[in-house]
C-alpha cells in the first residue's frame, strides 16, 4: 500500500511541490520505521492539527504595543502579502512558541502549565489562521478555490468585472511604486522642518482668505451653467480625494511602510478614490497620529493655495474654479477631522486617548451594557461613562450627517436631475440605473438591515419556544446526561444538546 500511495505522490505541473515532497518524505520515513503500519494512521497522524509543528516564516514581523489602562496589543505583520492581524497579549505570547521546535499538542501543554487554561481549539484555529495568512513557513494552497476555478475557468476581465460588481471597487496593486516615486523625486522636501513651517502659514493665510472672498459672495459653486459647474465640481472633487489619499500614502512610505493597494470604490453611493495604508499599523502611535493627519494636512495646503489665488486675483479665468475647490475641501475636511465619525479624526483621536477599537466598544456598550445596567440601576465606572457619551452623541452627529448631506447633495444636483427627468423616458431611465448603481451600497445596508431584523425576530421567537418547552427539554437534558457516553459533559454543552432536541408524537 505504501508503494502506491507513494508512486501517486509525484509532483504536478503547476501544483505545489512543497506539499506533495513533505507528505512522501513523513510516508516514507513512517514505512522504514515499521514496513507493516497502518497507511491511513500515518495519513491520519500527517492531517492531525494537534500534531502539526507550527514555524513563522523568517520575515514575519511582530510588534508590541503598551498602552495606558491595560489595553495591550500586538500586531504581526506578512510583509510578502501585506497581511496584518492584531493579536490580544495570551495569543502574542502563543505566537512566540510557534518555532517549529513544539507541536501543537506541546504548545497546548506548555501554556497549561504556565497559566492553567487548556486551549487545544483555541490555538489549534490561531495556527489554522495564520497558515492561511501565509504566516508560517509553508505555503498555503486554498484548494476549494483552486477547484472552484479549475471547474469555472473564466478570463481576468471577467473575473475583475464579476469582482467590481459584487463589492463595487477596483484595486490597482502597482500604487507603492507611483508614491514612492513621487516621495523620491521631489516630495519628500515636504516632511523638511522648514516647508512644514512654510506649509502651516500657507493653510493658516488661506483659511483667513477663503473667509474674506467668502464674505464678499464674489462667487458661485454652479456659475451661470449649472451642467458645467456641476461637472467642474465633480472633477475637483476627485482631485481632492486623490490629494487626500497622497497625503496619507506619502507619510507612510517615508516612515519605510509599504502601500499595499489604491483604488476606486463606490462608497455609500459616491465615487471615490482610496488607498489601503494598513501597513501602517506597524507604526509608532506618534507616527500613525501623523500618518493619519498626511491626508488633511495635504487638503489644507492645497485648499489654502486656491483661496488665496482666488482671493488675490478675483479676475483670473480659474479663480472661480480655485474657489470652489476650497469650498468643497474645507466642507470634507471639517467633516473629516470630526472624530464622531470613523474618519481621519476619529484614528487621530483614539490614538492619543490610546484606545484603538473606541467606536466599536461604545456602540457594543450601548447596545448590550447600557440598557442592563439602567434597568438594574447599577453604578457607572469612568470609563463606562465615556463610553456612553461618545456612543450617543457619535449616534446622532452621524444621522446629522447623512441629513446634511442629503441637502448638500440635492443642492447642488437637484436641478440636473430635475432637467434629466423631464427631458423623456431615455434620460428617466439612464437616471434609474444611475440611481440604482450608485445607492446599491444602501440598498445592500438595507437588505442586511432586513436580515438582521429576521435573525433578531427568530432568535426571540426560539426563546419564547424555549419558555414553552422548558419541562420537556429539562427531562431530555437528564436523558442525555444519563447515558454513558455523554457522563462528562459540561453543562454549557449539555443545555446545547438539550435545545436541539426535538420531541416527536406517536401512537402506541
Amino acid at each position: 500500500i505504501y508503494t502506491a500511495v507513494l508512486s501517486r505522490l509525484e509532483p504536478r505541473p503547476g501544483g505545489s511541490n512543497d506539499v506533495w515532497r513533505a507528505v512522501r518524505q513523513r510516508l516514507q520515513a513512517t514505512s522504514r520505521r515499521n514496513p507493516d503500519a497502518d497507511v491511513w494512521a500515518a495519513l491520519s497522524e500527517l492531517v492531525d492539527p494537534a500534531e502539526l509543528r507550527p514555524r513563522l516564516a523568517p520575515d514575519i514581523e511582530l510588534k508590541e504595543f503598551k498602552l495606558r489602562g491595560g489595553n495591550d496589543y500586538a500586531v504581526i505583520a506578512n510583509p510578502r502579502d501585506l497581511i496584518h492581524y492584531r493579536l490580544e497579549p495570551a495569543e502574542t505570547e502563543l505566537v512566540k512558541l510557534m518555532d517549529g521546535s513544539r507541536t501543537v499538542k506541546e504548545i497546548v501543554v506548555e501554556r497549561f502549565q504556565e497559566s492553567g487554561d487548556l486551549e487545544l481549539s483555541g490555538v489549534a484555529d490561531l495556527v489554522s489562521i495564520l497558515y492561511e495568512g501565509n504566516f508560517l513557513d509553508r505555503r498555503f494552497v486554498d484548494v476549494p478555490d483552486a477547484v472552484r476555478r479549475a471547474l469555472n475557468p473564466i478570463s481576468l476581465a471577467r473575473q475583475k468585472g464579476r469582482e467590481f460588481m459584487r463589492t463595487l471597487t477596483i484595486e490597482w496593486q502597482g500604487a507603492h511604486r507611483l508614491v514612492q516615486w513621487l516621495h523620491d523625486h521631489g516630495l519628500k522636501w515636504f516632511f523638511k522642518r522648514w516647508a512644514q513651517i512654510l506649509g502651516a502659514a500657507v493653510a493658516v493665510s488661506g483659511l483667513v482668505a477663503f473667509v474674506s472672498i467668502a464674505r464678499s459672495h464674489r462667487f458661485t459653486l454652479t456659475g451661470e451653467s449649472p451642467v458645467i459647474g456641476i461637472l467642474v465640481l465633480l472633477v475637483l472633487d476627485y482631485f481632492m480625494v486623490f490629494v487626500h489619499e497622497l497625503g496619507h500614502a506619502l507619510v507612510l512610505v517615508h516612515d519605510g511602510r509599504r502601500v499595499k493597494n489604491a483604488g476606486f470604490q463606490i462608497y455609500f453611493g459616491a465615487p471615490t478614490f482610496f488607498v489601503d495604508t494598513s501597513d501602517g499599523l506597524m507604526l509608532e502611535a506618534r507616527q500613525r497620529i501623523v500618518e493619519s493627519f498626511g491626508g488633511p494636512y495635504a487638503q489644507m495646503l492645497i485648499g489654502g493655495i486656491s483661496a488665496i489665488v482666488s482671493w488675490a486675483f478675483p479676475e483670473w479665468v480659474l479663480s472661480e474654479t480655485m474657489y470652489r475647490y476650497a469650498v468643497l475641501n474645507y466642507l470634507v475636511l471639517s467633516m473629516n477631522l470630526i472624530p464622531l465619525l470613523e474618519l481621519d479624526g476619529y484614528w487621530i483621536f483614539s490614538e492619543v486617548i490610546q484606545e484603538p477599537e473606541l467606536r466599536p466598544k461604545s456602540l457594543s456598550f450601548i447596545r448590550h451594557d447600557l440598557w442592563h445596567k439602567l434597568r438594574e440601576r447599577l453604578r457607572f465606572s469612568r470609563k463606562e461613562v465615556w463610553l456612553a457619551v461618545y456612543g450617543i452623541v457619535g449616534v446622532a452627529f452621524s444621522i446629522l450627517s447623512f441629513y446634511t448631506a442629503y441637502f448638500y447633495w440635492r443642492s447642488i444636483f437637484g436641478s440636473l436631475v430635475s432637467k434629466l427627468w423631464n427631458a423623456g423616458a431615455v434620460t428617466r431611465g439612464l437616471l434609474v440605473v444611475l440611481g440604482l448603481f450608485v445607492l446599491s451600497p444602501v440598498l445592500r445596508g438595507f437588505v442586511n438591515l432586513l436580515r438582521t431584523l429576521w435573525k433578531r425576530l427568530r432568535d426571540f421567537w426560539r426563546n419564547v419556544q424555549w419558555r414553552l418547552e422548558q419541562s420537556w427539554r429539562v427531562e431530555a437534558a437528564e436523558l442525555i446526561d444519563a447515558l454513558p457516553l455523554f457522563e462528562d459533559l459540561p453543562s454549557e454543552v449539555l443545555d446545547d444538546l438539550a435545545g436541539r432536541v426535538q420531541l416527536r408524537s406517536v401512537t402506541k
